[in-house]
């Protein structure tokens, strides 16, 4: 990696957070003003597009897309960043507004794909439509349209396990532990954005050459964790909006007791372990259960 991705990656500071209890420590990216300026910009164009509904659904507009995408590209173009915070803007808004929602994404399923691809809308499109176009456009505007097949390959994987999931919520069925293990590679919020990541850092591998077996590995490892990770920290509006939730799929398939309370404490270790693990190293947290064990 080099020197200065590094030190732009490591240019963090603690904030003090809770979850559910005691304050805990948690690293933070730092502000970037050049990045909180585009995220402005971004806003302003998600807005125009009626993208949210500032009536009810203010989340959205909090998510630091640009900030994150300015780390994770720290060597590409400030275009690219751009496109990569519209992507993730347009994909917090569409997971809020179809999938968790529970409309169907199917009429998604290849319009978007396909306009990725050649830029052509569909006959009737709607406010996500043009969002994709506009990042399109973006990916353009940065010359970076080799990563667009790839990247379309992507959102369109993603789609499909949004379909999947409204499926399983229409009929009923929860899912075993393996099924939703294989769907949380669906998440279009990782995988999508590894082409332009490719392309932004020439040190990384040629966009053109396939990814080794172990880094392709490495990749399906990770989207699994930011998937497992979300759902546990968002159990509880999962819980409220009636959108499946990993905890669900574990609850069906072991029979673990259904009271909140349980479940909520179950939660609270796993997040305190997490964190621990995180800050002290897994070595140290291993010691420490060993010398508690009777």
């Amino acid at each position: 990696m080099p020197t200065d991705t590094a030190r732009r990656l490591h240019r963090t500071a603690q904030a003090t957070t809770g979850f559910r209890g005691p304050a805990v420590r948690e690293w933070v990216l730092t502000p970037d003003p050049a990045a909180e300026q585009l995220e402005a910009r971004i806003r302003e164009c998600a807005l125009a597009r009626d993208l949210y509904d500032t009536s009810n659904n203010t989340a959205p507009l909090q998510a630091p897309c640009t900030p994150l995408a300015a780390e994770i590209l720290a060597n590409g173009p400030r275009a690219l960043v751009s496109a990569v915070a519209m992507y993730w803007t347009a994909v917090i808004a569409f997971d809020d507004q179809v999938v968790e929602a529970h409309r169907s994404p199917k009429p998604y399923r290849d319009t978007i794909p396909a306009l990725l691809r050649d830029g052509r809308l569909p006959p009737e499109p709607d406010r996500f439509h043009h969002a994709f176009r506009d990042i399109r456009d973006a990916v353009l505007a940065a010359h970076e349209d080799a990563a667009l097949p790839e990247f379309a390959d992507q959102v369109e994987y993603a789609l499909a396990g949004a379909v999947r999931e409204w499926e399983w919520h229409r009929s009923g069925r929860i899912p075993t532990v393996a099924e939703y293990m294989a769907h949380a590679l669906g998440t279009p919020h990782i995988l999508p954005v590894v082409p332009f990541q490719r392309l932004a850092d020439k040190q990384l591998l040629p966009l053109a050459a396939p990814l080794p077996s172990d880094l392709a590995h490495l990749a399906r490892i990770v989207t699994r964790i930011a998937r497992l990770k979300n759902d546990v920290l968002n159990v509880a509006k999962d819980g409220r909006d009636g959108t499946l939730n990993f905890c669900d799929v574990l609850v069906a398939e072991h029979r673990i007791p259904t009271d909140a309370h349980s479940i909520s404490r179950s939660i609270d270790a796993c997040y305190a372990w997490y964190l621990t693990v995180a800050r002290y190293g897994h070595n140290q947290k291993t010691a420490q259960l060993a010398d508690s064990a009777p």
